[in-house]
């Protein structure tokens, strides 16, 4: 719905369809390459939908909840190579399932697991077939998963679709709007239909396991409603429990979509009206729920939003909630509270990708560099391509003092995700120990570049400037340091030191009073203090503040 100009221009007031003329612009580049490279001729073109968009089609705005052709009747044309048979159209169902099989004569590849059928029969690439005995089954779980309503499921058959419900609904093939259920003039259909329907359900592993997705894959697919964590005690799909049926739902959809409108409007005081107001009627919802910890937690209250993921654990027990608990602790700083809800998290469903994340994290915040070793194994076994575990392996083995296979893992997943967090800078500290300090100060660099705040790499790049005498450009970087951490003391004796070694004796001689108000027995700040007095010709002075700091350095060494 955001396409860019000038889609945006022509289509502004229908962004689904200037999205769909930028689409189809991108897809008249890559024919037109094909065809200036003389490869048009001799390849096969494939034209398809994941599926399509409500656009208020029987009351639904977006997809997802309800089964309808509008949202999952698509397109699919196979355009040949030359020499091969002309036009032709199956008429039997179809599924995108049916893709993977046709591909892999066509190209060919290597046999994936799949449900599916090959068309090369009808593509005129193995003896030719008439008739083929065909089903389509299409389910959607997002309604019951996110707000507790019936789940939806439906068989297409050559001549009807029938979606199953209480009671169930039948559409004949040539009602192509779904206008008319013709389930009660049809009931011996109705129940061959539901025979067939009800042989077809099944409930796999994790798709995100799968297929390989990362962690910020899975979570990307997860907020857009695509992907949905497994391992909910809830059991399995309640197929033929008495639910509210999600199309007497919509009004309340639609609310739940206003609100995550205004919120990508960043318009965060009407989404959040919305959202209290839909929660006040509907505790239970999930959904909204899930969007207002969201809120909190861009609002900075980790304590409304630790309240809120703690009640929905409560009343949706699942890898997904438990994650976002997980989340709120580490936000909260609380890394040793997180681990009990992510590690309950990655056991119900290993292939839920963020579950890994928070709980790497979490290891690695606390300095555990055991549990970090065990569970990033363990999540390699899941995720072996995800960068987040690829990166979390790399910091194992440097703590290993392997600093070879570090530096492969590491560098193996900032290219797989340059903005990876920690990896630069343990690149940067390696490169360091190396003595290689023109990398490692790019690399401390690079982490800053990605991560302003993270101080450990701003604090190794004040070191390393204060190391090749570059005082100025040390104090430029103290100085971004004191805004965010104003109380650091080490900090303030840092600008302190760098002050006076630019000469600057009045400078730092105010930056020593700061360093001795916030931590009068800080023995490096009482050790500056001396020289600054013996710059300033304060002998006496100088001499009982050595003093001191070698009282206050002996009695920090006998310290526990």
């Amino acid at each position: 719905y955001v396409a860019p100009a000038p889609w945006s221009d022509q289509w502004a007031d229908r962004p689904y369809l200037a999205e769909v003329a930028f689409a189809d612009a991108q897809l008249g580049r890559l024919v037109a390459a094909l065809e200036q490279q003389g490869r048009l001729d001799n390849t096969w073109i494939v034209v398809l939908s994941d599926h399509g968009e409500g656009l208020g089609d029987h009351g639904e705005r977006m997809h997802g909840v309800l089964l309808y052709d509008s949202t999952v009747r698509i397109p699919l044309i196979i355009r040949p190579p030359q020499g091969l048979p002309g036009p032709r159209r199956l008429r039997a169902p179809a599924s995108i399932v049916d893709l993977a099989p046709t591909l892999e004569a066509l190209a060919p590849l290597a046999p994936v697991p799949s449900d599916g059928v090959s068309f090369a029969p009808w593509l005129g690439l193995t003896a030719p077939a008439e008739n083929i005995d065909r089903h389509a089954y299409v389910e959607s779980v997002y309604g019951w998963r996110h707000y507790g309503w019936a789940p939806q499921r439906a068989v297409v058959r050559t001549q009807d679709k029938l979606v199953d419900g209480a009671p169930p609904a039948l559409f004949l093939a040539a009602d192509r709007g779904e206008q008319h259920d013709v389930a009660a003039a049809h009931p011996t259909d109705v129940q061959a239909a539901l025979a067939v329907l009800r042989g077809m359900s099944v409930e796999g592993p994790s798709t995100a396991e799968s297929v390989g997705l990362s962690a910020e894959q899975s979570a990307q697919l997860a907020a857009l409603g695509y992907l949905e964590p497994t391992g909910d005690v809830m059991g399995t799909v309640p197929w033929d429990a008495t639910l509210p049926a999600p199309i007497s739902q919509l009004p309340l959809l639609a609310r739940v979509e206003d609100a995550r409108g205004a919120l990508q409007a960043g318009d965060s005081d009407t989404a959040r009206a919305v959202l209290d107001a839909l929660l006040a009627e509907s505790p239970g919802l999930v959904e909204p729920q899930r969007l207002r910890v969201q809120m909190d937690l861009s609002a900075g209250d980790t304590s409304a939003a630790l309240a809120r993921a703690e009640a929905l654990v409560e009343r949706s027990r699942g890898s997904g909630t438990l994650e976002l608990l997980g989340t709120v602790l580490l936000h909260r700083g609380d890394a040793s509270g997180a681990l009990q809800p992510l590690r309950a998290a990655v056991e119900l469903d290993p292939g839920y990708a963020p579950a890994w994340h928070g709980l790497l994290h979490a290891h690695y915040l606390l300095g555990d560099a055991v549990g970090l070793d065990l569970s990033a194994r363990r999540a390699a076994q899941h995720h072996p391509r995800d960068p987040l575990v690829m990166g979390m392996q790399g910091l194992v083995l440097a703590l290993d003092g392997d600093t070879a296979s570090a530096r492969a893992a590491m560098r193996a997943a900032l290219d797989a995700d340059p903005v990876q967090p920690l990896l630069h800078y343990a690149l940067g500290v390696i490169a360091l120990h190396e003595g290689a300090a023109v990398d490692a100060e790019a690399r401390f660099r690079d982490e800053l570049g990605n991560r302003p705040s993270f101080a450990p790499a701003r604090r190794a790049l004040i070191g390393l400037l204060a190391e090749q005498r570059r005082y100025a450009e040390q104090l430029q970087e103290l100085e971004l340091m004191v805004a965010q951490l104003p109380r650091d003391v080490p900090t303030a004796h840092s600008r302190a030191q760098a002050r006076f070694n630019l000469g600057d004796i009045e400078g730092a001689a105010e930056e020593v009073d700061r360093c001795r108000t916030l931590s009068p027995r800080y023995p490096g700040c009482a050790l500056l203090q001396a020289n600054v007095l013996a710059k300033q010709g304060d002998m006496p002075g100088a001499k009982a503040a050595f003093a001191e700091a070698q009282d206050l350095a002996a009695e920090l060494a006998s310290s526990p």
